[in-house]
């Protein structure tokens, strides 16, 4: 997907040759076409969230193009990811974590966060999954858990300047698992690593060699070596 106007999404073979472009067509200025990010589901469909604040919806067999639109997840999307129970969850610029539930295609807002003295932004920018919890990276508010049984914000996790432990940031660009007790966050203030036991962060930042500490994008490969690009 491309985040340009008439960007649209591209196709490439497993050789990455190029294949096909597709563009919806439209006569207004919508910005259907300036894309975001890329999320697939479990029909196969290709769904891309534009800077008009719809979704772009690839069907790849039949090559049909449409664009969704709900007044309940207007706005851009940051991430999309579907649970293991085919709920379709979202991390919105302004509505916070959206779930969109498999049987019944209900649309529900969470963005209670669980402090109340919060910033009142309400961008979530990127979430992961972890059994029964959503940690839930923000712009502006820090890491916040969120319980799927009583869907709700259970717990927060904010820069304290006194506390060389907390987190170096309250802007989280990612999360990945290292392992079942540790989580890696990229942050606007480096790198975070976080013990979920002790609730304690350890910070990665340039003063140890990072090229600066405004982490755009975090991933681990097989071989648990992180990878991390930057602004």
């Amino acid at each position: 997907s491309y985040y340009v106007q008439n960007g649209g999404i591209a196709k490439f073979d497993k050789d990455l040759h190029f294949k096909k472009h597709y563009l919806f067509k439209e006569n207004d200025k919508s910005n259907s076409n300036q894309l975001w990010n890329l999320f697939q589901d479990k029909d196969g469909i290709i769904w891309s969230p534009n800077q008009g604040g719809s979704i772009l919806k690839l069907n790849p067999v039949t090559d049909e193009l449409i664009v969704f639109k709900d007044s309940l997840i207007r706005g851009n999307i940051n991430q999309i990811q579907r649970d293991e129970d085919s709920n379709i969850w979202m991390g919105h610029w302004s509505k916070g974590l959206i779930k969109i539930e498999s049987a019944t295609n209900k649309i529900t807002s969470y963005k209670k966060y669980n402090r109340s003295d919060f910033n009142p932004w309400r961008r979530a920018t990127c979430f992961l999954f972890d059994g029964d919890s959503i940690w839930v990276g923000t712009a502006v508010n820090g890491l916040q858990l969120f319980d799927k049984k009583t869907e709700t914000f259970i717990e927060s996790f904010m820069l304290d300047e006194k506390n060389n432990q907390s987190i170096s940031s309250n802007n989280i660009t990612g999360i990945v698992a290292y392992n079942k007790d540790t989580l890696l966050l990229g942050t606007q203030g480096g790198i975070n690593i976080f013990d979920k036991n002790k609730k304690i962060f350890t910070a990665i930042t340039s003063k140890e060699g990072l090229p600066n500490n405004l982490v755009q994008a975090i991933a681990l490969d097989d071989n648990k070596n992180l990878w991390a690009a930057f602004y």
